[in-house]
């Protein structure tokens, strides 16, 4: 039915949830729009559910069901959502979004100007538990903060891709996409591990199917983040999980801008990601404290690039043939 779902995967949430929800809980709606909550409990074992009751009992603009799914792991959760939801419209929001008031109606009517998007998303802000450090500021993209384009606009091949924190997915689409062969070769998070990647996986993937990606900056959430994810420590694994990703990433890109420069052969790749992490690392050594770490935090990036080529050194032309098989054979129409 035509609506919006809005679905939560939450993995141990009941420290987060109940401001979430709150937040959620202020939509106004300037015109009928069916709506819903679906919160995906990914095998949680703390108190989410009962959380989620509480907070959700009392306001209850729309109904709210909770949906358990067994199988840990942001794709499969996702899954489920698609499953569960009543609704043709369904966006993701995560147990620290604080979405503005009137995000329902505005994924709405964004989703309604062009049958051929498959995606949205917007431009999220920063809300830290403590001071932020000294280096957030110019790594806030990692966390899915700031703009993701200058202006409100389709996102180019170039960019390939959209925040997972506020994506709203159009389900007919998502069905599309694997209906046509569609394997997501990025799980995604699992409880607490630190991966990376699976979103602009998903959003690359559309867009070699044919559908469009479009950036709405009056599409707002916060992002709250707790200490625990401020540190030194958690940045270089966040970069880490980006560059583990990346060889997957990177053939999606290359088949869809013709400009990205990629070695269909494995060894020429980790020539190039190795001196990109010399040069980071040269960097490192003469730049100001706030380049040396941002450039030490790139390093990380290139050397768990490096490191995963290795480990995929057999299956590397696999999976290079597969992504551009179907890249090339799966477009609308074909």
């Amino acid at each position: 039915m035509n609506g919006v779902t809005v679905a939560i995967c939450c993995y141990n949430s009941s420290a987060r949830i109940a401001e979430t929800l709150r937040h959620l809980s202020l939509q106004r709606l300037s015109e009928n729009i069916p709506w819903e909550v679906l919160i995906i409990d990914n095998a949680c074992t703390d108190d989410t559910v009962e959380v989620a009751h509480r907070a959700w009992q009392g306001v209850q603009p729309a109904p709210l069901r909770i949906v358990p799914e067994k199988i840990p792991g942001l794709m499969q959760a996702r899954h489920c959502a698609m499953r569960e939801s009543r609704y043709e419209l369904v966006s993701f929001i995560d147990d620290d979004n604080w979405v503005a008031a009137d995000w329902v109606e505005r994924v709405w009517q964004r989703l309604q100007t062009d049958p051929d998007m498959a995606a949205c998303g917007g431009q999220n802000a920063a809300a830290t538990e403590v001071a932020a450090p000294y280096w957030f500021d110019r790594m806030a993209y990692a966390y899915a903060v700031g703009k993701q384009a200058e202006s409100s606009s389709y996102v180019t091949p170039q960019r390939g891709f959209l925040w997972g924190a506020g994506l709203t997915i159009r389900k007919s689409a998502w069905y599309d996409l694997f209906g046509c062969g569609f394997t997501s070769k990025l799980s995604g998070r699992k409880g607490g591990q630190l991966t990376a990647g699976e979103d602009s996986e998903l959003c690359l993937a559309f867009m070699s199917r044919g559908w469009k990606l479009f950036y709405d900056e009056r599409l707002q959430l916060t992002h709250f983040i707790p200490k625990n994810r401020l540190t030194d420590r958690y940045i270089n694994g966040l970069f880490q999980g980006f560059g583990r990703s990346e060889t997957i990433l990177m053939i999606y890109r290359a088949n869809l801008d013709k400009t990205f420069k990629i070695k269909s052969v494995w060894w020429k790749n980790c020539i190039s990601a190795f001196r990109l992490l010399l040069r980071f690392l040269i960097r490192s050594i003469f730049s100001p404290r706030i380049d040396r770490f941002v450039n030490r935090v790139y390093a990380n990036y290139e050397w768990a690039l490096v490191s995963q080529l290795f480990r995929e050194r057999k299956a590397f032309d696999r999976l290079f043939q597969s992504i551009t098989d179907f890249s090339g054979w799966c477009g609308r129409g074909k």
